[in-house]
């Protein structure tokens, strides 16, 4: 939301009809903002937020289910946004397990990572997510990709289970720092 409003968590959930909840926090405590369900059959494993006001000025929230479905809602807690808690696009990512989410500000995308792939996904002006496949060297190809962050730069730091530190600029790795084991 806006700067005066409490900043928004939310947390992903499994089960029968598997939420995400949502969340205003005011630094001492929590407060119920929205149950967002209907679309997940798996457990929703990773969400992130977009910078705030980003697509049409709006908030947006991307989910991971388990089985990589993927989904953006708008959570921007605005009065007279009637699209609030409205999924706004989905899509269905590869096979193979998502250990990551996170979001690229400078971008206005997100981004993926698991089992021998990394993605970006750009938005749309309506939220439909639209995926790229990062080209990394193919030593990296078949290492586990375990975490992610977007950099102020608008490029992204990716991890991978060896502890390799890889960069990556429009979705092409640009460099990478490679962990020196000791004997």
């Amino acid at each position: 939301g806006s700067d005066d409003e409490s900043p928004l968590i939310a947390s992903g959930g499994l089960g029968k009809v598997p939420a995400i909840n949502v969340y205003g926090y005011n630094g001492m405590s929590f407060e119920a903002v929205a149950t967002l369900s209907g679309f997940f059959t798996k457990a929703v494993v990773q969400v992130c937020f977009s910078k705030p006001r980003d697509v049409d000025g709006h908030l947006l929230l991307f989910a991971v289910g388990q089985d990589y479905k993927i989904a953006v809602y708008d959570v921007d807690t605005r009065e007279n946004n009637c699209k609030f808690g409205k999924m706004l696009g989905s899509a269905q990512g590869p096979k193979g397990k998502v250990f990551h989410a996170t979001a690229n500000w400078q971008r206005n995308e997100f981004m993926t990572c698991g089992e021998k792939h990394v993605l970006t996904w750009s938005l749309s002006t309506t939220g439909k997510p639209t995926e790229a496949k990062v080209k990394v060297e193919s030593k990296h190809r078949n290492k586990l990709f375990i975490s992610a962050c977007g950099t102020q730069e608008g490029d992204y730091i990716v991890g991978t289970n060896k502890g390799d530190l890889i960069v990556v600029s429009g979705n092409k790795q640009v460099s990478c720092q490679e962990v020196q084991h000791g004997g």
